[in-house]
């Protein structure tokens, strides 16, 4: 079970706005300081848990087209088309490590608690927020457990 929790936060890293397009404010083409100045909506120079949160919920809910309360592999698959570099691995796959249930799509709830995990093992010094310094560096050993 840990490893599952351990896989959902690296996955819910991608999901969750700090790495995709939401980030870029739907800008495939802007780098990895303007995607971190979008998720600051405070503009202090770090993400807390809550701008990590409402970045989280707000990717979630771009992805879930039919605003059913969940995302299913085709609606992840429609999200991520086009993007730069292409996914590492594949949405059904990133839906299982997340899915707790065993439903085969991704809850709002399951969604959050991943995002919720990635952030507080992200936060290196544990003082609540992430900086981009964090963040790059959680990202790299994402890209690297891979």
């Amino acid at each position: 079970m840990k490893m599952k929790v351990i896989g959902a936060a690296a996955i819910a890293f991608g999901l969750c706005g700090a790495v995709d397009t939401f980030a870029a404010g739907g800008n495939k083409g802007a780098g990895a300081d303007d995607k971190f100045a979008k998720m600051d909506t405070n503009g202090d120079g770090k993400i807390t848990a809550s701008e990590h949160s409402s970045g989280a919920s707000t990717k979630f809910q771009s992805m879930d087209t039919n605003k059913d309360g969940s995302v299913t592999t085709a609606e992840m698959d429609a999200a991520h088309a086009g993007k730069a570099g292409g996914m590492k691995m594949s949405s059904a796959d990133k839906i299982k490590k997340m899915d707790t249930n065993g439903d085969g799509k991704l809850s709002a709830s399951e969604h959050a608690t991943g995002s919720q995990s990635m952030f507080a093992q992200s936060d290196a010094n544990k003082d609540g927020s992430l900086t981009a310094d964090e963040m790059k560096a959680a990202h790299k050993k994402h890209m690297a457990d891979k």
